[in-house]
């Protein structure tokens, strides 16, 4: 028996020396820094410094992927699915994309005029009618193109307004309004064309062909198993929304690593032929007039710094905010999906981080003032002792400053109390525009604000102030349609 014991133990000691080495060895192998552009940048301290930044934001989870030369050169998971800090993220655990979700159907789209089965400026009715559109005959001017460019008129949702008319809110062709109900048009149109489902024509196009084995148009037979979920930039959390079925222009679920494969994938001349690369770059639509670096483009917001071209999409979807670039120069760009509200106000803290471009979301993003700003502090603050707490903090950070806190600090305030403490937005918001007449995005907030409790006129003045300032982030023609009706019945 004794004989048997030692045989054992040391048995056990051979095999934990031998799993002590092969875990050095592994560690060995693990690169201990990245290159972004000509900058060598250390993990560690990399890594320390992402998850700094979250704690300072409030936000859990984070999985972001960067981008250099054309190729991944780094992607990493950080923090937690949920605020009880139980599941760390990992690479495989999947975010919701947001509207990000929008650019895996442009690049279906292009495959599809690839084939020649597709012309992006022939009627979409001729493809496929939509009945909820006939009841206005200008549905028959919008092409493909114009719904990947944001221009075809159609509102966002049709809940947002009336919730029984699908409205075209603009001239097909004329103005900029994002729309989601629009790319859900195209989805079917492909559906018609190909003879497949979405499901099954973006696995088939997308998915499979660039290798993305973490990206899932819905939540069916258990998967995907590995997800966030998502919170409020207050740290409310949400309920997670698992789609039973697709919703092409804001429900896929994925990973940074996956979406920095898809992204180089696209731009790399080998999935898209050369004409449908240049067509994605085409600055198509007019977001602020007289500004001629800032565009939509059929399927990516197209911004230009200098010489450089650089492609970006942002999303939102309650709980989580998204973020990707790419720039078409110098083939360098981030991908960044994470499960909080305020996620993509760490975009250009990580961007000078690593690829150094001069990027920040805009359309279709949250009114968020990007890292650092007060309005860490500031929530911090009414998360401590509510208002009384916020608005001694204020009161403290005026001190310091030039007597007001910021234009685009107090409007990203005001949008984030607008559903937690509309008190509290109402006044910071009145104090947005009456220290900064021209801030538009406060004017329209404070629109919505007053629509939401009936004072119509109030909200009507801000609106049409909104509109004259040339607010694009969201519409705001439907607004003013909306509260001019509503005074008409009085």
């Amino acid at each position: 028996m004794e004989k048997g014991t030692n045989v054992l133990s040391c048995c056990t000691a051979i095999f934990s020396w031998l799993l002590l080495l092969v875990s050095l060895g592994a560690a060995a192998q693990a690169p201990a820094t990245f290159t972004a552009g000509k900058k060598r940048i250390n993990i560690q301290s990399f890594n320390r410094e992402v998850e700094h930044v979250m704690q300072e934001m409030g936000v859990n989870g984070v999985s972001l992927a960067v981008i250099s030369d054309g190729r991944l050169v780094y992607d990493h998971a950080y923090g937690y699915k949920a605020s009880d800090r139980k599941e760390r993220v990992n690479r495989e655990t999947v975010f919701e994309a947001c509207s990000v979700s929008k650019t895996f159907l442009s690049y279906a789209v292009y495959k599809v005029v690839d084939e020649g089965k597709l012309d992006l400026d022939k009627p979409m009715y001729q493809y496929l009618p939509n009945p909820s559109l006939e009841h206005d005959s200008r549905y028959k001017l919008i092409t493909p193109r114009m719904i990947l460019c944001h221009a075809s008129g159609i509102e966002n949702w049709k809940d947002f307004n009336d919730p029984n008319v699908l409205e075209i809110v603009s001239d097909p062709g004329k103005q900029f309004i994002y729309s989601g109900e629009g790319y859900e048009y195209l989805a079917k149109v492909l559906e018609g064309i190909l003879h497949e489902p979405y499901e099954s024509y973006m696995k088939k196009l997308v998915f499979d062909p660039m290798g993305l084995k973490h990206t899932f148009t819905t939540f069916k037979n258990g998967l995907p198993d590995n997800y966030a979920t998502g919170y409020t930039a207050l740290g409310k959390k949400i309920d997670k929304w698992k789609n039973a079925e697709p919703v092409p222009a804001g429900g896929i679920n994925t990973t940074a690593y996956d979406y920095a494969l898809f992204l180089t994938s696209m731009f790399d001349g080998k999935h898209l032929s050369r004409e449908r690369i240049n067509e994605v770059l085409q600055p198509l639509t007019v977001l602020i007039p007289g500004d001629t670096t800032w565009f939509y483009g059929p399927g990516f917001e197209v911004q230009y710094h200098g010489k450089d071209t650089i492609v970006l999409h942002g999303g939102d979807n309650p709980g989580f905010e998204s973020f990707v670039c790419y720039s078409i120069t110098n083939r360098s760009g981030l991908a960044l999906f994470t499960n909080s509200e305020r996620g993509r106000a760490m975009v250009k803290k990580l961007s000078s981080m690593s690829i150094g471009l001069d990027v920040v979301p805009t359309v279709g993003s949250s009114i968020a003032e990007q890292y650092p700003s007060p309005v860490e502090e500031l929530v911090k603050a009414y998360k401590q002792k509510r208002a009384a707490g916020f608005w001694q903090k204020v009161t403290e950070l005026e001190k310091k400053g030039n007597g007001k806190l910021p234009e685009k600090t107090l409007t990203e305030l005001g949008w984030i109390f607008f559903s937690a403490d509309p008190p509290l937005a109402k006044r910071i918001l009145e104090e947005n525009v009456c220290d900064y007449p021209e801030a538009a995005g406060g004017r329209f907030l404070l629109g919505l604000l007053n629509e939401n409790h009936g004072s119509y006129e109030e909200a009507l003045k801000h609106f049409r102030k909104a509109e004259e300032m040339n607010f694009v982030l969201f519409p705001v023609a439907p607004e003013i349609k909306t509260c001019e009706q509503k005074l008409a019945k009085k």
